[in-house]
């Protein structure tokens, strides 16, 4: 019940501050409860949760964990990089390891430097966004 309370009041204020309801460009579904918020730097983004869990978080980073009944990692891989392009964000770099991870550096439009990698820690895939100073 918590998330779905918590996901109301954020749009209700979203949708009271931008003067209207707010549309996703694509369905991102709800993430999922935690006791650690999503860091003010991707506040903004359009980012897609699925069910994932904010496992960690600071100013400008923070680490969202998945299990294969959330999402696979061929959608971790295809999801999060659209977003961050749909965000404005410019790819750099990318790389695909053996072992299904995929490391890949950006430029935020503001011009900061940003890395998003996705990789399996254990039984889960871990997504972990960090912007730079």
């Amino acid at each position: 019940m918590r998330p779905i309370l918590a996901t109301l009041l954020l749009t209700s204020t979203l949708a009271l501050a931008c003067g209207g309801p707010v549309t996703p460009s694509h369905e991102r579904g709800e993430r999922a409860f935690s006791d650690h918020a999503v860091p003010t730097a991707f506040e903004g983004l359009d980012l897609p949760w699925y069910g994932g869990l904010v496992e960690r978080s600071s100013d400008r980073s923070m680490t969202v964990s998945y299990s294969d009944a959330e999402a696979t990692v061929e959608q971790l891989r295809e999801w999060w990089p659209a977003a961050l392009a749909d965000a404005g964000w410019t790819e750099k770099d990318r790389s695909l390891l053996g072992n299904g991870a995929l490391m890949t550096s950006w430029t935020t439009p503001e011009g900061r430097g940003a890395h998003l990698d996705i990789r399996p820690e254990g039984s889960l895939w871990w997504v972990h966004l960090i912007v730079d100073i």
